[in-house]
This record gives C-alpha cells, sequence and structure tokens, in this order.
C-alpha cells in the first residue's frame, strides 16, 4: 500500500511520529469483505482523544453520508475534521460510539478491501522527481495511458500541462516549482480520481483555484463518477454550497449552522 500511502501523505504528517513510535492503538483488520458503498456511512454517538487526559477531539459526534451524494464537513481549526479523516482512514478506533459502512461496523471490515474504495486529496500535495504523468500514475501504477489522462482532464490539469512543449512527459522536480499552487492541487486530485473511488474525501483539496475553476472540476466528478460518495472538508461554509447537505463541526462536536 505504499501508493495509497504516498497520495494521502499530507493527511499523514500529523499522526506520523506516533505510529513510528508504536504509542498509536492497533487498528483491528476484520474480516467481512466489501466491494462498494451502497447505503452510506453513519458516525453514531462518536468519541475520540488522542491520549488520557486531553481534551476530546470529537465528542458525541452523530452524521450520515449518504452514498452517492455529496456531504460537507465544515468548521474552524481543531474542530476535529481531521480526526474524523483520520478514523475513516483507519489510523485510529472511536473510543466512544460506532462508525457503520452500510449498516456493519467499520472495524469489522476487511482494512485492504476498505482502503481500496477510498481517495483522499489534500490541500498540500507532495510531487516526485518525474514526469507530469508519473506523478499522476503514483496512485495506481497499473492504470492505463487513457485512465490518467481522463483524471488529469477531470481535474482540469489538461488545460496547463497540454500547452506545454513536453505535455504530460514534462518533467518536474520534487518541490514542483514551476507549477502554482492551484495546479498542484489539481494533480493531487487527478491522483485521486484515478483511483476511481467509492468515496472520494476532498480535504480542502481545491482552497487554492478560483470559485468558476472549482465548479468546473466539480461538476466533472459527478458527469465522470455519478456514484461517487463525495465527502468536502472546509473552513468555510461558502465554498461547499452545492453540497447535498452540510454538517457543522466545532470544538468535536456537531453544531447548528451559524
Amino acid at each position: 500500500h505504499l501508493l495509497y500511502l504516498a497520495q494521502i501523505e499530507p493527511q499523514l504528517r500529523s499522526v506520523r511520529a506516533m505510529l513510528q513510535s508504536g504509542d498509536a492503538p492497533q487498528e483491528p483488520q476484520g474480516q467481512q469483505p466489501i466491494d462498494a458503498l451502497r447505503q452510506g456511512i453513519r458516525f453514531e454517538g462518536v468519541g475520540f482523544t488522542y491520549a488520557d487526559g486531553l481534551p476530546p477531539a470529537l465528542d458525541s459526534v452523530s452524521f450520515d453520508i449518504p452514498a452517492g451524494r455529496t456531504t460537507a464537513l465544515v468548521g474552524p481549526s481543531g474542530a476535529g475534521k481531521s480526526t474524523l479523516i483520520h478514523l475513516l482512514l483507519r489510523l485510529y478506533t472511536p473510543r466512544a460510539g460506532a462508525i457503520c459502512v452500510d449498516g456493519v461496523p467499520l472495524q469489522d471490515l476487511r482494512r485492504t478491501d476498505w482502503l481500496s474504495l477510498l481517495a483522499v486529496a489534500g490541500q498540500d500535495v507532495d510531487l516526485i522527481e518525474g514526469s507530469v504523468l508519473d506523478n499522476i500514475r503514483m496512485a495506481d501504477a497499473n492504470a492505463s495511458h487513457a485512465d490518467v489522462l481522463a483524471a488529469a482532464r477531470m481535474a482540469g490539469v489538461a488545460e496547463f500541462v497540454e500547452p506545454l512543449a513536453e505535455g504530460f512527459e514534462t518533467w518536474i522536480g520534487q518541490q514542483g516549482h514551476r507549477f502554482s499552487g492551484g495546479q498542484r492541487q489539481r494533480l493531487g486530485l487527478a491522483r485521486a480520481l484515478l483511483r476511481k473511488p467509492q468515496l472520494l474525501i476532498l480535504d480542502e483539496a481545491m482552497n487554492a483555484l478560483d470559485g468558476e475553476l472549482a465548479l468546473r472540476i466539480r461538476q466533472a466528478i459527478d458527469e465522470h463518477l455519478p456514484a461517487c460518495t463525495v465527502l468536502v472538508i472546509s473552513h468555510h461554509a461558502d465554498v461547499v454550497r452545492d453540497a447535498d447537505h452540510v454538517i457543522h463541526l466545532d470544538s468535536g462536536r456537531v453544531v447548528p449552522p451559524k
């Protein structure tokens, strides 16, 4: 799963030290297979604390993520949004309550099956030494050339790469200095879309894009991946106005919209 871990690298930075030290709880693997997200995900009274003596990162959180719809999770820094992602990625297990997928507790699902259904695109994107194609294909080394190009077009990558002299074979350094922050975000989004996920988590993944471009990308995702369940994470409610429903989170709790 090295390709998967590379894809979600920005989401793992905050927990890497704990995982490497062995202080993180061991996540159960689960045995029940899963090949699709059909009904949705339910958070029921979920509570989580990173360590004894610390305030809860999540406190009795309950909400639904319906399958095939767009759910937005909005809240300020420290609201618990990243913790929810960590729980969905099976990096941790809730200390209270339950997360159920199609009615089955998440920890009972076969972990590799579950992770194969997910893709994450984040605010920060790590690029590798290689071509544009290499950087997108790192999410799926076996993806066809046609699939890579389709993901690139959905994410708005083609419009700034195709005019380059070498197009998708353009070589980029590890830091990707030739590309703007918004262009790097689109490359990260193309990686996620290449996985053709059942659940796509957009963690501030388009905050460097202008509103019109972000809307066009969202429309392309809806058109080409109509069954995909999308979870949009943002600090700002106005960014997610087109979501089917919005969950507001503050200080680890679901709160009414302001």
